[in-house]
């Protein structure tokens, strides 16, 4: 969970004492059975020292029927508020609402006034649906739906505090309450970050914080599938890598317009650059670890240099630029370390990943790979490839290791073939995809 969520729902645990006894003890569980009852309140300690644990395994034991609500807002009447949660769908009730001003979760250092609401809600009510209602909601664009739930523990915890203390804690019942993120569900695995008060060996409370849903992470799995081509692509799709010259103003733009020369029968041709760290590694002709203020003061205020890192003692420096001004400030660079006496051995640039799309009007396309292979290899480039777009069918993939089925909903994706095939056939696809909860959610697929 991001430090964002973590911020409100520690706001809402500061905040909100009353919705575990309401739905734990109060009955209005609509008759379902009971999950165990939280550690008691043990009156004969009278000295508690409060403790937490960070990254605890616990397990979803059941969500409860009811949300909290927090919102960093402007807004100083709350009625206001509360009339406009009250008409969203899904929400049965308003509890309590409350306002707290809070340290700036941005770290600005200010105060931000925060709104805390409690709602009722249907059990089978899906937190998500909830939350993106709520944020639909006027002034709600930016609140935080927080799930209150039952969870279940480890049967020992190692607890430790702000004062050095540390004390390993055995329960009799590893159970807690807990505040849980909108996307998590009964069942889930997740890790928490429990608050305790002991006294002793005695557990005198204890709260849950969900820190990350397992259950909910996004996995990526791959698997190798033969599968036939549904259909093809009228498009050659080239990557390759180029150098920094690549960068300079003009040149992917010239790029593009000798790809259209070579391939007059082509509708266009885009050429892009995908990520990469825009480093210059320097290397000084002796030792300047004696100038390393010197080197600091130049390069900091060095209109073009986003960071810097030196390594004087090896007589190099890593200099970060500007993707669309690299080559003009590492000259300006050179120019104003050989006005100071700085000698420059060399330097080496970033590769830069590429790539090129090309469309045409037919999809029968291998002599055309074989022209762009061959324009690609009498450049200054590297690892070029050359595939063309296909589609296949698909409901579900298996990863080996674990066995694990993962469904793909759409019933289809796109992947890249050598451009020598036609449809129908079959080809050996190298499959890598990220999932949650068992639904792919991207996908990314290549023929070996």
């Amino acid at each position: 969970m991001d430090s964002k969520k973590l911020f409100v729902i520690f706001i809402a645990v500061v905040m909100v004492g009353s919705i575990f006894a309401v739905f734990l003890y109060g009955g209005n569980l609509n008759n379902s059975p009971q999950p165990p009852p939280a550690p008691p309140v043990d009156g004969s300690q009278t000295t508690a020292v409060d403790f937490e644990a960070a990254g605890v395994a616990a397990k979803v034991v059941r969500l409860f029927p009811t949300i909290v609500v927090t919102l960093p807002t402007t807004e100083t009447d709350k009625t206001v508020l509360d009339s406009r949660l009250a008409g969203v769908q899904g929400i049965a009730g308003l509890l309590s609402s409350r306002f707290s001003q809070a340290g700036d979760p941005t770290g600005s250092g200010g105060l931000s006034l925060i709104y805390v609401a409690e709602l009722s809600v249907s059990s089978d009510e899906s937190t998500l649906d909830l939350a993106d209602r709520v944020s639909a909601v006027e002034g709600f664009e930016k609140a935080e739906v927080i799930r209150a739930g039952f969870v279940s523990l480890p049967t020992q915890v190692t607890f430790s505090n702000q004062l050095g203390l540390t004390q390993g804690h055995v329960f009799e019942s590893p159970f807690s309450n807990a505040y849980l993120s909108a996307e998590t569900l009964a069942e889930d695995e997740v890790e928490v970050f429990l608050q305790a008060s002991l006294a002793a060996d005695s557990l005198q409370s204890i709260i849950a914080i969900e820190e990350k849903n397992i259950s909910a992470s996004p996995k990526q799995a791959s698997v190798a599938e033969p599968l036939p081509i549904d259909s093809l692509e009228p498009q050659l799709a080239a990557s390759f890598v180029g150098s920094e010259e690549i960068l300079a103003v003009g040149a992917t733009a010239a790029l593009e317009e000798e790809l259209l020369a070579l391939f007059p029968d082509s509708n266009s041709a885009i050429v892009s650059l995908g990520f990469f760290s825009p480093a210059l590694e320097i290397t000084l002709d002796k030792n300047y670890s004696s100038f390393q203020e010197d080197f600091k003061t130049v390069l900091t205020d060095f209109n073009g240099v986003i960071d810097f890192d030196l390594s004087l003692d090896e007589n190099k420096l890593l200099v970060f630029l500007g993707q669309e001004t690299f080559l003009e400030t590492k000259q300006k660079i050179f120019d104003e370390f050989a006005s100071l006496n700085f000698g420059v051995l060399g330097s080496k640039g970033p590769a830069v990943p590429m790539e090129a799309a090309i469309d045409f009007q037919t999809t029968v396309l291998s002599e055309n790979a074989l022209k762009l292979s061959g324009f690609l290899s009498s450049k200054p480039f590297s690892g070029a490839n050359v595939f063309q777009p296909a589609s296949f069918s698909a409901v579900s993939f298996t990863e080996p290791d674990s066995n694990s089925v993962y469904s793909l909903e759409k019933g289809s994706f796109s992947g890249l073939v050598f451009p020598t095939h036609a449809v129908g056939e079959t080809v050996n696809l190298s499959i890598n995809f990220v999932a949650t909860r068992g639904k792919i959610i991207s996908i990314n697929a290549k023929e070996n």
